[in-house]
């Protein structure tokens, strides 16, 4: 039952207890007069007659009465019973996460809110993010996924020592308030300890299977912020986390806002520079003969410059190249462009001069690798002997 069908019950009770009330009373006031005008008093024992009946109604009218109270008591009792577990049920759905039964967002933050108007403390909010539970979920089926949440959600509970509260904030998100007691070196170690107790194998499908996780906090002072401004700090740790790749655990940094706009527009840039065939240069770094110290062969190095931060580094670059799923066509421009090349190249160093492309892993696995680089060799007239590819 609803709380607005339960009180909708209770308002209706109180109007029918009153309609009885009123009903009973009216009658017991109509046979009374009505025993007054018909005559019950004209002789001695018309007169008894009359009391002796006026006697029976009011008894009738007390006992009416009193069954009317039990029974409306009865029900309103059963019906407040019914509320209150109305009103704890819409509590636990309100702040309580159904699969693990952790606190939720809501929970969090009033109880974050409520230190904030009252005791003012320090500590820490630390954010864990799952990796890849999509995919679990796609590949093992939602109960894998589901499992695994209820399995770190367990972990946190038992984790009540190392954290004044953990809870489920999102689909594959949990956050988690540890309150400075014993100055930070004691903040720091229940931190951790949080951390490891996170970083183990979990069964799926019969295999042991580690799941990662991106790990983000931000320091709060409640006597100089709120606790809003301290979660956005922990976001921002945990989006450059994620941004960057960094599986270790992220400290709030404010310059982490900069970068994440910056990486951001990389990201949009490479991919319309690696569709468009802009902006990406490859160039050729000698390799030497040991003993005779002549130039054998070339390395193509690929080159990225943008119009809004220059020279981007490969260290920077390729790795969003992954995070893109771009390694085919990056592979390929790059190839393409070693190939086209090779003339002026075979002019700067000698015939016959190698040539040598970094490939990534992901890029030879791709479906037919093999005639894709055998389409290139022929379309260019590049004999196969002078090129070698690299893993990278």
């Amino acid at each position: 039952m609803s709380i607005g069908n339960a009180a909708g019950m209770l308002l209706l009770i109180k109007k029918i207890s009153g309609t009885i009330a009123i009903a009973t009373i009216i009658s017991f006031i109509g046979l009374w007069i009505w025993t007054d005008i018909t005559g019950f008093d004209a002789t001695p024992d018309m007169i008894w007659t009359k009391w002796m009946i006026q006697f029976l109604l009011l008894i009738l009218f007390l006992f009416i009465f009193r069954i009317s109270v039990y029974g409306i008591k009865k029900y309103l009792v059963e019906n407040i019973e019914s509320l209150e577990e109305s009103v704890k049920l819409t509590k636990q759905l309100a702040y309580y996460d159904a699969l693990t039964g952790l606190p939720n967002y809501n929970y969090f933050f009033e109880h974050l809110t409520e230190l904030e108007s009252n005791s003012k403390p320090c500590g820490i909010i630390m954010i864990i993010s799952l990796k890849n539970l999509n995919m679990i979920n796609a590949l093992y089926g939602n109960e894998k996924g589901n499992q695994i949440l209820i399995e770190t959600g367990k972990i946190l509970k038992e984790s009540n020592r190392d954290c004044e509260l953990a809870a489920r904030v999102n689909s594959n998100e949990f956050s988690i308030w540890i309150q400075e007691i014993n100055g930070k070196a004691n903040t720091e170690a229940r931190r951790n300890h949080i951390l490891s107790n996170l970083n183990r194998d979990f069964e799926i499908a019969g295999n042991k299977r580690h799941i990662e996780f991106y790990a983000s906090f931000a320091e709060v002072d409640f006597q100089n912020e709120n606790c809003i401004n301290g979660y956005q700090k922990a976001q921002i740790a945990l989006t450059y986390a994620k941004y960057s790749g960094k599986d270790k655990l992220v400290s709030y940094d404010e310059n982490f806002e900069y970068k994440i706009k910056r990486l951001s527009e990389l990201k949009e840039l490479l991919k319309n520079d690696i569709k468009n065939e802009e902006n990406i240069e490859v160039h050729y770094q000698p390799q030497f003969a040991t003993k005779s110290d002549q130039i054998v062969s070339v390395e193509a190095l690929a080159r990225w410059r943008t119009a809004i931060y220059g020279s981007v580094s490969p260290i920077e670059f390729i790795p969003i190249v992954e995070e893109l799923d771009l390694h085919e066509k990056f592979g390929l421009s790059i190839l393409k462009k070693a190939l086209g090349d090779y003339v002026e190249l075979e002019k700067k160093y000698g015939e016959d001069t190698k040539v040598s492309v970094n490939i990534s892993p992901a890029f030879l696995m791709t479906t037919d690798f093999t005639q894709k680089i055998l389409d290139l060799l022929e379309e260019s007239s590049f004999h196969p002997n002078n090129l070698t590819l690299e893993i990278t």
